[in-house]
Order: structure tokens, then C-alpha cells, then sequence
């Protein structure tokens, strides 16, 4: 689900990069998974007063790390990521 109106303000090429990483990075989550019932994305987009909300879920079979209270890249390149 979105809420289109409340992506007005973002230019179309920067839609497409925070939507692209999105996806990809679950995508790449999921096919790792065994249970093909548990390989699914959501997706929703809202505002809340002047904050624009994009949250994504997907399942996760790894244990997570974390750094400084944030999750850890599982990516080769840290410093690109």
C-alpha cells in the first residue's frame, strides 16, 4: 500500500533508488529462506503529520548484529553500504 500524494516531494530518480535498494535487499533476503510460504515482502508508504513513513517487512534466517544500536550490513563493502 501507498499513499502516493505523500511522495510528491521526492524527485523520481531518488523514488527509484530508495525503492530499488528496498526491494532488492529483501529480495536477497528471502530466496535465502527454505520455506517458500515465508518468502514475502510488504511494503507501505504513509504520512504522519510532516513525516513520511516507508516501512518494509520480509522474513530473516540469519541471526542479526547489531552496532551502536544499529542492525550490521551483511554486505562485502561496509563502507559502500
Amino acid at each position: 500500500m501507498a499513499d502516493g500524494k505523500a511522495l510528491d516531494f521526492i524527485d523520481t530518480l531518488d523514488l527509484y533508488s530508495i525503492f530499488g535498494n528496498i526491494i532488492d535487499n529483501a529480495i536477497e533476503s528471502v530466496i535465502q529462506l527454505q520455506d517458500e510460504e515465508q518468502r514475502i515482502i510488504g511494503i507501505t508508504v504513509s504520512s504522519d503529520g510532516n513525516f513520511l513513513c516507508i516501512h518494509t517487512e520480509n522474513y530473516y534466517s540469519h541471526p542479526l548484529s547489531f552496532s551502536d544500536g544499529l542492525p550490521e550490513t551483511t554486505k562485502g563493502d561496509n563502507s559502500y553500504h
